[in-house]
């Protein structure tokens, strides 16, 4: 008898578990992989979570920009949907046409230039994450290995709406191909290609606001770029890191940019930059213009002065810049072959430099 009375009790709780394990499971579906946004990033502190759609992202960058957030309970909070951005990418191919001597048949590419135009659309969305790191016991670590911030909401300010980072680009010319195609020792074909490349990094806000705008070095060739927030003594910084190739140089440029995050005050200010001065072509060649790139000053009554000297100090070109220049043309015709410091001086004082390289 005690044995019939436990047989269905077993049963009973057989499927009581089960019902449950059911409904635990179903309760914990998602669609994608949630991703934790922390508290001291969230409005009053809440548990938010985010899901990115199809999950294609990256420990740096994702690809889609599809967010769904959630609550503590998994309930969904909002849809943000980051617009893609559209442009044309060229080639421009221009040709001498083909002249025939009527005598011997010898063909040479000596005729009038034409010049044929190829376009392909190209779609651009890219979200940047950040990576955090704090103050611990023995120094500076990354507190997020595995997960990094791609969406946030009291970061920047304390609004209620959410931010992301956005890679932008634009379309420029990436390279150059002359060919002779007759062995005359005269080109004869010019290949020109114009690619996509990212340009700035903006805040963006859920609504479509850009709250900020990073501009990129002029690189034609990015190697990468890099987003780090750092919050040291009570206070935020964002590092931006770049690195790629400039427009007939050889060197690698690397440049590191520094701000101050005040999201009570909604402010982000520049605090400095490892190369504020950018001189490019390098090697440049005789004949060339170089173009400079310096800082706005702060101070719009500043004077400030670029200098081009050798390596034995003699002065080559010196001509004043305003404070809200941030190019400058300099000329080497007439500047020999050797190494050359470019020097950006304000009220008399030496603020950066850079070197180039004449051939």
């Amino acid at each position: 008898m005690k044995r019939n009375l436990l047989f269905p009790l077993a049963v009973l709780l057989f499927f009581s578990t089960n019902v449950k394990a059911q409904e635990i499971h179903e309760a914990s579906v998602l669609p994608y992989v949630p991703n934790f946004i922390p508290t001291a990033y969230t409005q009053g502190g809440k548990v938010l979570f985010f899901t990115v759609e199809g999950g294609r992202y990256d420990n740096e960058s994702l690809s889609n920009g599809d967010f769904t957030v959630y609550d503590a309970d998994f309930e969904e909070v909002k849809k943000i949907s980051v617009p893609e951005e559209t442009c044309k990418t060229y080639t421009l191919v221009s040709r001498r046409a083909a002249v025939t001597d009527p005598f011997t048949g010898v063909v040479t590419y000596t005729g009038e230039w034409e010049t044929t135009r190829e376009e392909d659309d190209y779609q651009w969305r890219c979200c940047r994450s950040l990576g955090l790191c704090t103050e611990v016991d023995h120094g500076i670590a990354e507190a997020f290995e595995n997960q990094r911030l791609f969406l946030t909401q009291t970061l920047f300010n304390e609004d209620d709406k959410f931010e992301y980072l956005f890679e932008t680009i634009e379309v420029k010319e990436t390279s150059k191909y002359e060919r002779d195609r007759d062995g005359d020792g005269v080109t004869d074909e010019v290949t020109r290609s114009y690619s996509a490349v990212e340009s700035g990094l903006e805040i963006r806000q859920d609504d479509g606001t850009v709250l900020f705008r990073h501009d990129y070095a002029d690189l034609n060739n990015v190697m990468g770029t890099e987003a780090m927030l750092y919050r040291v003594g009570g206070k935020t910084y964002l590092v931006i890191e770049e690195n790629g190739y400039m427009d007939g140089s050889e060197e690698r440029f690397r440049s590191y940019t520094i701000y101050l995050i005040d999201s009570k005050a909604n402010t982000i200010k520049e605090l400095k930059r490892s190369s504020c001065v950018r001189a490019y072509p390098n090697p440049a060649r005789k004949g060339e213009v170089v173009t400079m790139e310096i800082p706005i000053a702060e101070d719009k009554a500043s004077q400030r002065e670029v200098c081009v000297t050798s390596v034995d100090g003699r002065t080559v070109t010196r001509m004043s810049v305003e404070a809200g220049v941030r190019t400058v043309q300099i000329p080497i015709q007439r500047i020999p072959s050797g190494v050359y410091n470019f020097t950006l001086t304000e009220k008399g004082r030496v603020v950066e430099n850079s070197r180039i390289i004449v051939r």
